[in-house]
């Protein structure tokens, strides 16, 4: 990527104000692969970078000074390069009114703003919500330029609390190259099958369910191996989940991994034999889009914009979040029929190449800058 800090550049400025790994997360690889995107080439993109460590996450202190200092980065940035977009990545709750501090002051800067919401609860987080509360959300979203959203779904909600004219639905894309490799190059440890959670280890995404099932699945096959890969939000819970495979006396048909690159993930996803994502509430997730570019049959839930990609039975399975029933009957059946997975795996490649490539979410973004940039 090529940052412009020298003020000679014709091309307008852009800055992206997001994290980017580590740690690995679904903001972060967005961030991170929208810097490498196409999308330099046509504007200088800027960096602020938010990430921040789960040493941090811990402390409200340090979380308080990290914020601090992210706020005189911002005013720095927009002061010495003046970039004439500020492009915000957001979740919900607190991050969403530490990022409605960086919005304020990009528009007191006279900059374009861009609201990219990403949280998989911003539903829970808007409807639970005092009125005063609401008013403020409203009139943060509506202080915005532009709101993207991940999906139509997503669509659906915040047209009930934003003019039509402000929300652009852009879904989260990979980089299809990445994982486009020949048959030969993807798998096999022999006859065991890996079945594949990626993601943050925590409640919400189903991972306690995966535990659950791992007795009725094992109880018919030998040969399997759970894998979760994944960083803890709050710290102790890879120690809690470990403990209660142990409880479950499940211990030998799991493996955690909490600290691992990009390349390491890649070389998860090409080991796997099943993706697993029971989630009970969703924005639009990456893991996803980058299992099924990897060839994977994937099982997940109908929350959030998954409903979008997956097509039950055709490109994957989709079960009700807490169905442990249908989710142990769905892996099995996978399990049990490899010929339906690779018919399942080539249909996610296809799709993810034809409708999620950077290369075409870049385009979508371009109409975005384009449309703010007059």
């Amino acid at each position: 990527m090529k940052n412009s800090f020298d003020g000679l550049s014709m091309k307008n400025k852009i800055l992206i104000l997001g994290p980017t790994p580590p740690p690995m997360g679904g903001i972060a690889t967005y961030v991170e692969d929208l810097l490498k995107s196409g999308i330099n080439e046509k504007y200088d993109l800027l960096h602020l970078n938010t990430a921040r460590s789960l040493q941090i996450k811990k402390s409200l202190l340090k979380n308080f000074l990290l914020f601090s200092k992210n706020s005189l980065k911002l005013v720095y940035l927009l002061v010495l390069h003046k970039p004439k977009v500020v492009h915000i990545h957001t979740s919900s709750y607190l991050a969403f009114w530490e990022k409605s501090v960086f919005l304020i002051i990009s528009k007191f800067f006279s900059a374009k703003v861009v609201l990219h919401i990403h949280g998989a609860e911003f539903d829970l987080f808007y409807n639970n919500s005092s009125s005063l509360v609401k008013f403020l959300i409203h009139k943060m979203l509506n202080s915005s330029d532009k709101v993207i959203v991940l999906s139509q779904r997503w669509n659906n909600f915040f047209s009930g609390i934003l003019d039509d004219s402000k929300i652009a639905v852009i879904p989260n894309g990979v980089n299809y190259s990445n994982f486009s490799l020949s048959e030969d190059s993807f798998k096999k440890n022999g006859n065991l099958l890996q079945i594949l959670f990626l993601g943050n280890l925590v409640e919400r995404k189903g991972v306690y369910d995966i535990l659950s099932i791992i007795p009725i699945v094992t109880s018919k096959f030998q040969n399997v191996n759970f894998v979760f890969a994944g960083s803890e939000e709050v710290s102790g819970n890879i120690l809690k989940l470990k403990n209660e495979c142990i409880r479950m006396e499940i211990k030998r048909f799991v493996t955690f991994i909490s600290d691992f690159s990009n390349d390491d993930k890649i070389r998860l996803l090409r080991e796997a034999d099943i993706y697993l994502l029971p989630s009970y509430a969703e924005g639009l997730p990456i893991s996803l889009l980058e299992a099924m570019a990897a060839g994977l049959p994937v099982i997940s839930t109908p929350v959030g914009g998954i409903p979008e990609v997956v097509e039950d039975s055709v490109n994957g399975f989709l079960v009700i979040p807490g169905d442990h029933k249908d989710l142990s009957d769905k892996i099995i059946e996978l399990i049990e029929n490899k010929e339906l997975r690779n018919i399942i795996g080539n249909n996610n490649r296809e799709k993810v190449k034809e409708e999620y490539d950077w290369s075409i979410i870049a385009k979508k973004l371009e109409v975005v800058y384009t449309e703010l940039l007059g």
